[in-house]
């Protein structure tokens, strides 16, 4: 027997019981990604554990890696990151690593999928390009947004 969840309300609302197998749900994160309300507490809420070859299938590429959560102000700036995102028409999704029941404590990292509008036109807004010309992606906050850290791509 397939592994139910509490479907999110888009998919509430075409499931009478309210919950849905664990492949639906993983399959309409790919197509929607999370909903903003996810992200509106000092916790991590929905998402899953996905393999990174079907993000990668589905569209989407790693915005912040690995990222460990350990303190409420933690899991408020993923959040926070999470929901600016989703502002710029992003699709996003939370891949767990290892998270505790609660939400409260763990390593998760945050996929996007770019508006269908940027992605025809092969712009990534996320990507920076540094003084020397490299490119750069966001890709670990550890607590604090003043210590993020930037790799080359």
């Amino acid at each position: 027997m397939g592994q139910f969840v509490t479907a999110p309300k888009a998919l509430q609302e075409e499931e009478e019981c309210g919950q849905v197998c664990l492949s639906c749900y993983q399959d309409h994160l790919f197509e929607h990604g999370q909903q903003p309300s996810d992200f509106n507490e000092g916790r991590i809420r929905g998402g899953s554990f996905f393999d990174f070859e079907d993000l990668k299938a589905a569209g989407y590429v790693i915005d912040l890696q690995n990222v460990r959560i350990s303190s409420t102000s933690a899991a408020e700036e993923f959040n926070l990151l999470a929901k600016s995102r989703i502002a710029q028409g992003y699709c996003v999704i939370t891949n767990f690593s290892s998270l505790s029941i609660l939400g409260d404590e763990g390593y998760v990292s945050l996929y996007t999928k770019p508006p269908a509008s940027l992605e025809a036109l092969g712009v990534d807004p996320i990507e920076e390009v540094n003084e020397a010309g490299k490119r750069t992606t966001l890709c670990e906050l550890d607590g604090s947004a003043s210590q993020q850290k930037r790799v080359k791509v």
